[in-house]
């Protein structure tokens, strides 16, 4: 997964919708976001607990991107795969 995501990153970086800088910002989000939202929390969380887990997720990356200049849909694969089993419809609101 990971070599996949970094093929996916230097084709953005490659056609020039973000720069290297970006793309190394984006690693290291993913993998502070990674941490701090760890999946295996989510077997001991309610459902509304999981819900406002992964809304606060969706805020943060949102907010994220914005204040870096990236496009939200260039994060699409990495950072929804931190989300598994959550609809992935966080991005079209």
């Amino acid at each position: 997964m990971q070599d996949n995501e970094n093929a996916r990153l230097d084709q953005l970086v490659k056609d020039g919708k973000i720069t290297t800088a970006q793309k190394q910002a984006i690693v290291d989000e993913l993998a502070a976001l990674k941490k701090k939202y760890d999946p295996s929390n989510l077997k001991t969380m309610t459902q509304d607990e999981r819900k406002k887990q992964f809304q606060a997720q969706q805020d943060e990356i949102k907010s994220w991107a914005q204040s870096q200049g990236i496009d939200i849909s260039y994060l699409r694969s990495g950072f929804k795969r931190m989300g598994k089993g959550h609809p992935g419809k966080w991005m079209n609101k």
